[in-house]
């Protein structure tokens, strides 16, 4: 028989006040530490102060994610008696945390306190070097603990950060399958599927949400965001949730530099303009119906891009990376014609 074996975490818990047991959700799972290391920052510290395990437990702080500082504390780790780490803040510190966890082999249990992207489940970790950023294969954790208590009480922009990455899985589907179909790429069904069905949900579920902070929209996003990083473990690359919205997004910060908003904001804003590109307007104004229930960005002048850097953008996307998607379709011209009817209000 043929199959083939895939990494995921041991456990994913979702809940409101579940860090108030932590060491139940261990237990519950059979698992048991006697040395676990916290690594976090500084707001994230904060967030979590009131917390009993984080409190008992030895605590690191990651300020800079570079591969140098990474490494200094990879030597500081060994022989230390650790038996577990804890990534316990936003993407920088579990980034560090996957990478920190391959590196010493020790199990890494992801907490985060920012729903901004799906990396708290993906294998992939991106960190500093001196060229600026760089995207690095590394591990998933062990397990996911999410509490929407904390989620809801951080602030606004990175949950909508976190929604328009999960959206944009919408658009990356059909690119991906586009790739397929031209004879570009293979596809993997079953890693497509998973990063796309949750999008899917909730943009069903768009008229039931009360807002940003709907306890079941936060549920929603949460899982979708976990399943989302599973996706690219089992495709073996970001293909699953990463196509021309991401494309887009890697060209504008290029062009901005410094100037760049949240990835999770780029991508989700650019997402609205591939759809419409992929023939799925019907899905764009559905999207764009979440986006003003939950106070996303719904054009470019609230996100602080000018057109004329977005259009810069679309002249460089189709040809960023080897990756074939719905840009590299459409003559240039057409490109910036739908983003000024869309976008450019």
């Amino acid at each position: 028989m043929i199959y083939r074996t895939i990494n995921i975490p041991v456990f994913l818990e979702i809940g409101e006040g579940i860090l108030e047991d932590f060491n139940g959700i261990l237990k519950k799972h059979n698992l048991s530490f006697s040395r676990p290391l916290i690594l976090t920052g500084e707001k994230s510290s904060k967030v979590l102060a009131g917390f009993d395990f984080f409190n008992r437990f030895e605590k690191l702080f990651i300020r800079e994610n570079d591969l140098e500082t990474l490494l200094v504390i990879k030597s500081d780790i060994y022989g230390k008696g650790y038996d577990l780490l804890l990534a316990c803040g936003g993407g920088r510190v579990i980034d560090s945390g996957k990478f920190l966890s391959l590196e010493t082999s020790l199990p890494l249990v992801a907490i985060p306190t920012i729903l901004s992207s799906d990396s708290v489940s993906s294998p992939i970790s991106i960190l500093k070097d001196n060229h600026g950023t760089r995207s690095m294969g590394t591990v998933m954790p062990m397990g996911v603990l999410i509490d929407v208590q904390i989620i809801r009480t951080s602030p606004e922009i990175y949950l909508k950060a976190g929604l328009g990455d999960l959206m944009s899985n919408l658009s990356s589907a059909y690119d991906w399958e586009l790739a397929y179909k031209r004879g570009f790429e293979r596809i993997d069904n079953f890693s497509r599927m998973l990063a796309l069905l949750p999008a899917q949900r909730i943009l069903l579920k768009t008229d039931g949400y009360k807002g940003l902070k709907d306890e079941e929209l936060l549920a929603d996003l949460a899982e979708g965001l976990v399943l989302s990083g599973i996706s690219m473990a089992i495709a073996g690359s970001s293909r699953p949730a990463s196509g021309s919205e991401h494309n887009i997004s890697h060209s504008l910060d290029r062009i901005l530099g410094q100037q760049k908003k949240l990835h999770g904001l780029q991508v989700g804003l650019a997402t609205v303009l591939t759809l419409i590109l992929q023939g799925n307007r019907e899905q764009a104004d559905v999207l764009s119906q979440l986006y003003k229930k939950t106070g996303f960005p719904l054009n470019l002048k609230e996100l602080d891009i000018s057109c004329e850097d977005f259009e810069k953008a679309l002249e460089i996307a189709p040809g960023l990376r080897d990756r074939y998607t719905v840009l590299n379709e459409i003559p240039i011209e057409e490109l910036k014609e739908v983003a000024r009817a869309r976008l450019c209000k």
